[in-house]
């Protein structure tokens, strides 16, 4: 603040009249200029802050794209940023020679930068990979390479040598492309937003320098206009010494600009510096003389103010233009999210259209608010309600500092919400995406056969920074002519593995509606979730479950009774499924079945009389043990497969068909389980045949087995080669609970409560639709399907004879293992899968492009604030000019020094805590209106199913607003000082004029 008198007096002008008669008219500008050094400072130093802020802005959009797409490139690997074709031939084939080949790919990507090779293959084999070549590829090429790349299956088809030899396409490089691509186009749809914003604060703080600049030279620019001096002479003495300042500023701003580039994004190339130096150079010379022409035009007359018609008529003007262009641009961005189009340039202005519009009203408000506070407190006697009425007199002072304030909140408000908003959405959806911190994809078979097919889950859960591992069934469905994705995992394990936010997927919630039998929906009413979370749903629990097998148990024992009406042999299955769903079956050696004497009757008869007409003996025979290696692991036993195998040509004489057999009576019992000799409870009265498991054709009937885990039947003329038949426990419901994508419903329209049937490759099954989610975590499709698998396993086993493999294992990690938000190392994870791929959330690509552009929000934002303390001090030193008068006039009077101190900055402070909570206001409602569509768009390939969910980064706002405020209170408190100061040096008593 200055300390002294101000030299804009006609005394001042008196001296500068004495000095241009001895020294001549150059020393007179100079002492006129030296005069407001301080106001040429403020300015320069504006200058300087805008040109830095706009020169790394401006070279962030010219050298982050690029920089960007060559990292990506570069990070590889390639089979994600390749795209190759191969094909295979006989020896004796004709193919095409590499030279044809070559040639046909470079007539494809002729003038595209990229590297075409032909990798090494086997013999009678060949494959060509295109890459792009990270050294030349430029942002705007990515579209092109990738539509080349859609087209090399056809390229290498149209060859004629090749002929019908099938060629097929791998690598992930036209998605990558297409990510890249995306991740560009929101780089563009956000980068405009600081650099708007700092262009607009910039304007609004030079304007302001430049009228203050203007009003403390009024007398003395009249003075010497009356001497003669001509308007072209002030302009251009004004002019030369804002270029002067202008170059300084610029000069200090690129220097600022290009280390921070160099640091951040690395040195773009020359013009992307020099450009916006002299844009701002160009701007800030024009405004200033702009300031300096009109006020020596009005110079030559009396002293006169503008009317109020006139100042009101170009603000309204002015108001209403920027609210037309806010309208206007935001409307063609809610327009333009539903397209993928080219980036509208209308559009990606809107907000920082709306954040100046909203700062404008925070202006227009002000002044109507303190004199609405100002007729409140009118009345009040005392000192008390000075400041509120200060505020009131001098609104117009403080329009300019509120407009900046208000800018500068409002945009590190906004720079706050979508920094955390697009950190947090690409990490849920990331996450999401993939089903959890990684995905495994096994190399699985479509059904399980046996040990050897079980998943190594308990290897994954044992690898370091692993804290839970969930197997699960990924495989096709369909609902009616809807093909959908079916996801199949332990519903238990949904919350550990998903922590996306509720509105994205309410993993809790949904995983009490998969494993409740409570109807869902419809008359039902909503679901209501257990307060428990069993593994499988209440229907198949309260008929009964499995055999439960000790853990470290090795053998499985049963004790058989197995005759029929001929020698024979069986065979026994048992399903081994663990808590986690999976089921894996492990079949015993062959077993032998006795023969024994069947006595004829004529018809059925009460008791053990099976049908057909044969009644079995009165006494048992034929007790064998059958031993079942037991997996590793813990498990439950929850169906029995019994196969008999029927002699050809038993029936023959019969039937006079050949190849056909016939048992006239079969009975199994199971009367007995032991893991390693410990007697295991069976249950059997809980466990029945399940009937619509095996389609044994005509001629074999099969049926329960009273009293006993077991079954009765016969084979009369079949052409079966053995009766086959599963024993499980008794079902109250093979309705399985589904959770279904809205894609899926929408599509089917299928609500909450409804039953349909799933086509699987196993078989039908039937569904109950429990919830409806916006997207099933651990797929890409739109229309998907989450099951729990416990739950549908046990149906499975009642109904289909193979269940599918666990051809998917979701992990979680610790979060004290985690890197990069549960990204772990993959290595440990690898050794432990062995055969399969590792899938985990992709945040690299993304965060190459976006990044960038949050440094530069973060920029915009500290830069609208420093601007705002520049202009805040700047109107506080003309307004302690404007009162020196009535400093002493209040002292005089009986005001004390400190009361007058303590009045004016609370004054300053009421104009700051106005403009703070508007501009808070401003940013959350842009934020909401905007931030979440921008944070969408910043995560390329994401399901556009998956809602954003807003939040705000409290840290960084709360460290940004801190530090704003700490610098406003000190620029306040230098203005109370030095207004303490000339009231203690006024004498009381004493006025002047």
């Amino acid at each position: 603040m200055p300390a002294g008198e101000p030299r804009t007096d006609a005394h001042s002008s008196r001296e500068s009249g004495i000095r241009h008669r001895r020294d001549g008219s150059g020393a007179l500008w100079r002492v006129r200029s030296r005069a407001q050094t301080e106001l040429l400072a403020a300015m320069a130093g504006t200058i300087a802050i805008v040109a830095a802020l706009v020169g790394v802005i401006v070279g962030i959009a010219g050298q982050a794209p690029t920089a960007s797409v060559r990292a990506t490139i570069d990070a590889g690997p390639q089979s994600v940023v390749s795209r190759s074709v191969s094909w295979r031939w006989d020896a004796g084939d004709e193919h095409p020679s590499s030279g044809a080949v070559r040639a046909a790919l470079r007539r494809e990507f002729a003038g595209l930068p990229v590297v075409i090779q032909r990798d090494d293959t086997p013999r009678y084999s060949a494959r060509w990979t295109v890459t792009p070549n990270a050294g030349d590829i430029r942002p705007d090429e990515l579209t092109a390479v990738r539509r080349a790349e859609s087209r090399l299956v056809d390229v290498v088809r149209a060859l004629p040598s090749l002929g019908a030899t099938p060629v097929t396409a791998s690598g992930d490089g036209i998605e990558t492309l297409r990510g890249m691509e995306q991740a560009n186009a929101a780089l563009s749809a956000v980068l405009p937003v600081p650099a708007s914003v700092l262009a607009v604060a910039g304007v609004i703080a030079l304007a302001l320098l430049a009228q203050l600049l203007v009003d403390a030279r009024d007398n003395e620019t009249r003075l010497l206009r009356a001497r003669g001096a001509s308007v072209r002479s002030v302009v251009i003495a004004d002019a030369t010494e804002t270029i002067v300042a202008a170059l300084a500023g610029c000069l200090a701003g690129g220097v600022a600009a290009a280390l921070a580039l160099a640091l951040t994004v690395g040195m773009p190339s020359l013009p992307w510096l020099l450009l916006p130096c002299a844009g701002v150079f160009v701007g800030s010379v024009l405004i200033a003389v702009s300031f300096a022409a009109v006020a020596a035009e009005r110079a030559s007359g009396e002293a006169r103010q503008v009317s109020g018609r006139t100042r009101l008529g170009i603000s309204a003007g002015s108001t209403l233009v920027l609210l037309a262009i806010a309208g206007i641009s935001m409307w063609r961005f809610v327009q333009g999210q539903a397209s993928s189009g080219p980036v509208d340039p209308i559009a990606v202005i809107a907000p920082a259209a709306v954040l100046c519009a909203l700062a404008t009203f925070a202006v227009i408000f002000f002044g109507p608010a303190s004199t609405a506070i100002e007729a409140g407190v009118s009345r009040s006697p005392g000192v008390a309600s000075l400041p509120l009425r200060l505020v009131s007199r001098h609104a117009a002072v403080f329009a300019a500092p509120v407009a900046l304030l208000t800018l500068a909140v409002a945009v590190s408000t906004f720079a706050s919400g979508y920094q955390a908003t697009w950190s947090s959405f690409l990490a849920s959806s990331s996450r999401f995406v993939v089903g959890g911190d990684a995905r495994v994809d096994l190399d699985a078979p479509q059904f399980v056969s046996g040990p050897s097919d079980a998943s190594p889950v308990m290897r994954i859960a044992d690898a370091p920074g692993v804290s839970i591992a969930a197997p699960a069934i990924s495989t096709a469905a369909g609902i009616g002519p809807l093909s959908l994705d079916l996801i199949g995992m332990r519903a238990k394990t949904l919350p550990a593995l998903n922590s996306a936010p509720d509105a994205m997927f309410d993993a809790k919630a949904i995983a009490g509606r998969l494993t409740s039998s409570a109807e869902c929906g419809g008359p039902s009413g909503p679901c209501r979730i257990p307060d428990s979370e069993p593994h499988r749903s209440d229907a198949v629990r309260a008929a009964g479950a499995g055999i439960t097998v000790p853990a470290g148990a090795k053998n499985l024992d049963l004790r058989v009774v197995a005759t029929a009406s001929a020698a024979t042999t069986a065979q026994f299955t048992a399903w081994f499924v663990a808590p986690t769903g999976e089921a894996i079956p492990v079949s015993a050696d062959d077993v032998p079945v006795r023969a024994k004497v069947l006595a004829q009757t004529d018809g059925p008869q009460a008791g053990g009389t099976q049908a057909g007409g044969t009644q079995a003996g009165a006494t048992r025979s034929g007790t064998e043990r059958v031993r079942i290696p037991v997996p590793a692991g813990t498990w439950t036993v929850e169906a029995f497969d019994v196969s008999v195998d029927v002699p050809e040509g038993q029936g023959s004489q019969t039937s006079g068909l050949p190849g056909t057999g016939s048992l006239g009576s079969i009975s199994v019992a199971i009367t007995s389980v032991r893991a390693d000799g410990r007697e295991l409870s069976s249950a059997s009265t809980a466990w029945q045949l399940q009937g619509d498991v095996y389609d044994n054709g005509t001629g074999v009937i099969a049926g329960g087995h009273a009293g006993d885990l077991g079954f009765d039947g016969s084979a009369s003329s079949t052409t079966a080669s053995s009766v086959r038949v599963r024993l499980a426990p008794k079902a109250g419901s093979n309705v399985v609970p589904v959770a279904i994508s809205s894609a899926a419903a929408a599509q089917t329209g299928l609500v909450v409560g409804s039953t349909t049937t799933m086509d699987l490759p196993q078989g039908a099954l039937r569904l109950r639709v429990a919830a409806v989610t916006p997207q099933v975590p651990g797929t890409k499709q739109a229309a998907a399907a989450l099951v729990d698998l416990p739950t549908l396993t046990t149906a499975m086993l009642h109904t289909v004879q193979d269940l599918p493999a666990v051809d998917t294992v979701f992990v979680g990690a610790r979060r004290s293992a985690a890197v990069h938000g549960g990204r772990f190392d993959a290595a440990a994870l690898a050794r432990a899968v062995g055969s399969g791929s590792i899938v985990v959330p992709d945040v690299a690509l993304p965060t190459r492009f976006i990044r960038p552009v949050v440094l530069a929000l973060e920029l915009g934002a500290l830069g609208c604030c420093a601007l705002a303390a520049v202009a805040l001090a700047a109107s506080l030193t003309a307004l302690w000019r404007r009162r020196r008068s009535e400093t002493v006039i209040l002292r005089a009077i009986g005001f004390a020094p400190s009361t007058q101190a303590r009045s004016r900055g609370a004054e300053a402070a009421l104009a700051v805590g106005y403009a703070v909570v508007c501009g808070v206001l401003s940013g959350v409602l842009v934020t909401l209106v905007a931030g979440d569509a921008l944070a969408r768009k910043s995560v390329p390939g994401v399901p556009p199913a998956l809602p954003v969910v807003g939040t705000f980064d409290i840290a960084w706002l709360a460290g940004c607003l801190c530090a704003l405020l700490v610098v406003l209170a000190l620029v306040v408190l230098e203005y109370a000082r030095a207004l303490h100061r000339h009231a203690m040096s006024a004498a009381p008593g004493r006025t002047t004029t």
